[in-house]
């Protein structure tokens, strides 16, 4: 099955251009990965129904991608209020500021949506919740990426000011 992501010009973009100019070493940290970029039901009440059914029958393979829209609902701190679409959208307001990818600015996920009859996937809106957006809008990119567990982390505390180092 063919999906918007696999035939963009964004995964080819991020897996050629983007990754290119990085340098060696960050390169050899980064490993191959399969992708979940099947279409996803908005105001689903069921997260791990809409991973498995949905978002998980399409796969992608590649280094670089975006996260999906599970992801985002995932990183929520608050899985009580905030675990899952129907959840998430009924408690906008409290859901951002508990969500740790929350940034105050609209950025694509790799999820397709089912609701739309034109080309669309899910973003994350400066509100703070997923929208279903067509492709056209201009949305930020923000790639996501798995490192290889051979890494090492040492040194600093994991703020800007003290990053991590990762290295293999």
């Amino acid at each position: 099955m063919t999906n918007i992501w696999s035939s963009s010009t964004l995964s080819t973009y991020l897996n050629n251009d983007y990754y290119n100019t990085l340098e060696n070493n960050a390169k050899e940290q980064i490993i191959l990965s399969e992708w979940g970029a099947g279409k996803v039901a908005y105001y689903n009440s069921n997260l791990e129904e809409q991973i498995k059914n949905y978002e998980n029958s399409t796969k992608w393979n590649g280094k670089i991608a975006l996260i999906s829209a599970s992801e985002y609902i995932r990183t929520n701190s608050d899985k009580t209020n905030c675990g899952n679409f129907k959840l998430m959208d009924s408690n906008r307001s409290s859901c951002k500021s508990k969500n740790w990818l929350y940034t105050n600015s609209n950025y694509w996920t790799i999820s397709p949506t089912t609701g739309l009859s034109l080309p669309a996937v899910f973003a994350v809106v400066t509100a703070g919740y997923l929208s279903e957006n067509a492709v056209v809008n201009n949305n930020a990119v923000r790639p996501t990426l798995y490192l290889s567990s051979d890494i090492k982390i040492t040194g600093g505390t994991g703020t800007q000011s003290d990053p991590y180092e990762i290295s293999l």
